[in-house]
């Protein structure tokens, strides 16, 4: 095996873990909604991310510094820094805010199936915006993944209000921090990108918070188990994962990856909830997984290869 089969490997090893992480942040997400406003939950948690990544970003600051051959150095690399990092925090504290908005108005199971929509979004956006063209196998395997999102999450029909249109927004808002994530690692360390982006999301939810929220210091307080939860594993280590395996990762194939946090999540239900797992669910699941798999077959179409981020 190459080196450049090792990074996707590496990257898809990433994505997999981020989307077991994510799958279990749903629950933190829904409690912490009971307490904090949207934007007032999106600034705490991203401090904590903060806080959680910089002790890292330096290490490998200084490291960088010893090396004198970090990426991003140059004047484009650093425009490329400020402006992904600006852009992926833009749609990663919007995106959030949505989902923690919407949670309250909708079913768990049926903000899991919509929030996941961004495995449409993503080569739609791509096809239009950026002219990316994707192989057969790839819709074919999107087309998989919606069917088993639906027998997984939902079980009551698909009657839309309006925190379910809130969550449509999300999956748009989801797949645009994807879209930029592609578009910016290519020319921009992925460790410094994935802070950049958690810091402009704090500033911009704080800011928010202050001019629409009214939170107190107790309902912080009240909801510090699930900020800690998604500020450090979902936010420092789920969003860096994210961001470092789309170096060697196409978008679309990682949006179906990410996917499967509903999946992760269902199977975490069963183990640590002992919520039992019908026929209907046990077959969404393999629906997507079957997704991951299929659109990664060759000789069903082709698509041009990313290049290797180093």
């Amino acid at each position: 095996m190459n080196r450049r089969s090792r990074r996707k490997v590496l990257g898809f090893c990433m994505l997999f873990l981020t989307a077991a992480i994510w799958g279990l942040a749903f629950i933190a997400q829904r409690d912490g909604a009971d307490y904090l406003g949207p934007f007032s939950f999106m600034a705490a948690r991203n401090w904590i991310s903060l806080a959680a990544m910089s002790p890292l970003s330096f290490l490998l600051y200084r490291k960088n510094l010893r090396q004198r051959d970090g990426a991003g150095r140059g004047r484009e690399g650093i425009f490329a820094l400020f402006a992904g990092g600006a852009a992926c925090g833009f749609f990663l504290c919007m995106g959030g805010a949505a989902q923690q908005y919407a949670l309250p108005m909708s079913t768990a199971a049926k903000a899991g199936f919509i929030s996941a929509l961004y495995v449409v979004w993503v080569p739609l956006l791509g096809l239009f915006l950026f002219r990316k063209k994707e192989g057969m196998r790839t819709w074919i395997g999107t087309g998989l993944s919606i069917a088993g999102l639906y027998l997984l999450c939902m079980k009551e029909g698909l009657r839309l209000g309006m925190g379910d249109l809130m969550l449509l927004l999300c999956a748009f808002l989801y797949a645009m921090q994807i879209i930029c994530v592609e578009h910016f690692i290519r020319k921009a360390e992925g460790i410094y990108l994935a802070l950049l982006q958690i810091l402009a999301s704090a500033f911009l939810s704080t800011i928010l918070m202050f001019l629409l929220e009214r939170p107190t210091a107790s309902d912080f307080w009240a909801a510090l188990p699930s900020l800690l939860y998604v500020g450090i594993f979902s936010g420092a280590a789920g969003y860096t994962m994210q961001i470092m395996a789309q170096a060697y990762v196409d978008s679309t194939i990682a949006s179906l990856i990410l996917s499967l946090e509903s999946v992760f999540s269902a199977v975490f239900g069963f183990l640590l909830l002992g919520q039992s797992l019908s026929g209907r669910e046990i077959l969404g699941c393999a629906f997507m997984l079957a997704a991951i798999l299929f659109s990664q077959l060759p000789g069903i179409g082709t698509k041009e290869e990313l290049p290797s981020a180093g």
